[in-house]
């Protein structure tokens, strides 16, 4: 006689997304920082992301066609224990993706971009480019106190584009100086002092050093160096195959729950991902801000480590998965099952829907790049803790996501799933105005608990519609799609033009501009509503977001 296993071991896939948050946090948020500190210019960062996004999406939607990659969905769909498999080696891959960015070279294009000035014969003063973060000057006097010898190369004033001079200076950390009005400057002891020297370059022995002093603006010239196209490569690969984890988990998990016999539903699974998210995001800052103490650059090497741990954890945890096996018939390819649903205008304007919301996120990766230049402008007090502030920031996300998701449900049933997704257009417009408008980095503790409207009503709707609605064997092809749709198309439309407008603008005036964004996508998507509820449509769209949202949600 057959034994049938029983169906109420969700420990598994709570502990799954425990951890998977867990290993996230200390890491993905600051992706966009550390790319900056590694010399990659926003134009680049951008790009990344948009790179990761195109893939994403066509990674999901040609994994669903007649290619080799239906075969491997073929074997996730009916296979147990081959989607276990292609599941532990998909979160393999974008943990060594991850990790082996820390070991990327920093990305130095020898600009000369330092300003000098004679200050005698033998004395050469050196006026770095832009603002700097102001606890460096403390950590030269005290770090650097010793005599340090640089290579020194400068171009004429009256011939800029012909190199000029290139000689040896030394100079001692003791003497760098914030002069009124200036940013820092180093002053070299040198053989003689030309007033003929144009902008110059300081090669020194100290990586960290060369990257405070030498600022870099050409981002074209970055983007010729190997280690950019490293950096881009490794943050590609962890970024697509972390797409995949999150397709497949999503629509394992609903699999699951499907052949539960109590009412969990998505939302009280996902709130343990904020649960590892928030935990790991403020513990981790601190150790950073405390292993950065005596460094000239932040140092995120316990953050790598906490996601190594964090992520192997996770691996072993998915095999106590229980995935039931599916007896649906499956169509030959799964857009057959879909073609009536691409004929439905209400599908259609819910995936307009998910671009929409996926360009808002895109714009968030540089939220900390943000709070890292409000920082510089402040005194060294409002910087010595910028990563616990930005851990504190993912915390407050998360602590506000928790809650929602755990009532997700009843939240959309008493308010209605039209009114929840409209308010988190409009949060995200109130949100990305009040970033623009921060005059101190922590000003912005007092918005994030918006966040957990953000993230927390849109991920359990847009995953359980695609579920709901999806005809009989195209649940993951529905899935896969709406998740195209927000990250694929909506994520690479705004991460290129995040990235375009704070190359131009910076960061406040990119938020500003997002805000706005927001705002039209609010107007247009009420108006879209508001005329599909006027023409009383009985099946689809109108319908499923004014009847108790039986499409959206799952008891």
């Amino acid at each position: 006689m057959e034994v049938i296993k029983p169906r109420g071991q969700l420990w598994p896939l709570k502990l799954h997304y425990f951890f998977h948050g867990l290993g996230g946090a200390p890491i993905l948020p600051f992706l966009s920082v550390i790319a900056k500190q590694l010399g990659m210019p926003g134009s680049g960062i951008g790009m990344t992301m948009s790179i990761i996004q195109d893939e994403s999406y066509t990674y999901r939607l040609r994994g669903l066609n007649t290619n080799p990659s239906a075969e491997v969905v073929s074997l996730l769909s009916n296979f147990p224990r081959h989607k276990i498999s292609i599941f532990r080696l998909l979160m393999l891959g974008h943990l060594l993706g991850f990790f082996l960015i820390q070991f990327v070279p920093p990305i130095e294009t020898e600009e000369m971009t330092l300003e000098p000035e004679c200050v005698d014969m033998n004395q050469l003063g050196l006026t770095v480019d832009g603002e700097v973060d102001p606890c460096t000057i403390n950590k030269l006097h005290t770090f650097y106190d010793k005599t340090i010898q640089c290579q020194l190369s400068c171009r004429s004033r009256e011939s800029p584009t012909s190199s000029f001079a290139n000689f040896q200076g030394t100079f001692n950390g003791k003497t760098s100086t914030f002069p009124a009005g200036k940013s820092l400057r180093i002053q070299f002891e040198t053989a003689s002092c030309s007033p003929d020297l144009g902008k110059c370059f300081a090669n020194c022995s100290d990586p960290q050093l060369r990257k405070v002093l030498n600022k870099q603006h050409d981002g074209h010239k970055a983007k010729t160096k190997l280690n950019y196209w490293i950096l881009t490569f490794l943050w590609v690969f962890g970024g697509i195959t972390a797409g995949g984890v999150m397709t497949f988990q999503d629509a394992i998990c609903h699999q699951v729950l499907t052949a539960h016999n109590s009412k969990e539903h998505y939302g009280h699974q996902r709130l343990f991902a904020s649960l590892g998210w928030g935990m790991a995001a403020f513990i981790v800052g601190y150790w950073v801000d405390q292993d950065s103490a005596q460094s000239l650059l932040f140092d995120y090497s316990v953050a790598f480590k906490v996601m190594s741990i964090a992520w192997l954890m996770d691996i072993l945890v998915v095999g106590y998965l229980e995935i039931p096996n599916s007896n649906v018939h499956r169509p030959h390819s799964p857009w057959q099952a879909l073609t009536g649903s691409f004929m439905n205008i209400e599908t259609l304007i819910f995936l307009f829907y998910c671009i929409i919301v996926g360009i808002c996120f895109s714009a968030l990766p540089f939220h900390f790049i943000l709070l890292e230049e409000l920082g510089s402008k402040g005194s060294c007090a409002s910087i010595q803790a910028l990563k616990l502030l930005q851990g504190l920031c993912l915390s407050l996300n998360c602590t506000g996501e928790i809650p929602v998701f755990f009532y997700s449900g009843s939240l959309v049933r008493r308010f209605g799933a039209k009114n929840i997704m409209n308010s988190v257009l409009l949060l995200f417009c109130l949100r990305f105005f009040y970033y623009s408008q921060m005059i101190g980095p922590w000003d912005t503790i007092y918005i994030e608990f918006f966040n957990g409207w953000c993230v927390a009503l849109f991920f359990p709707a847009m995953t359980t519609f695609a579920t709901k609605v999806a005809p009989d064997g195209a649940a993951l092809t529905m899935t896969a799609l709406a998740f195209a749709a927000y990250e694929g198309v909506g994520g690479a439309i705004g991460g290129t033009v995040a990235g375009t407008l704070y190359e131009m603008h910076g960061a406040p005036k990119t938020f500003e501009y997002f805000s706005y964004f927001a705002l039209v996508g609010f107007l247009v998507h009420l108006i879209l509503q508001q005329v599909l509820i006027s023409r009383r449509t009985p099946h689809g769209y109108a319908k499923s977001f004014n009847s108790q949202s039986q499409y959206m949600i799952m008891d």
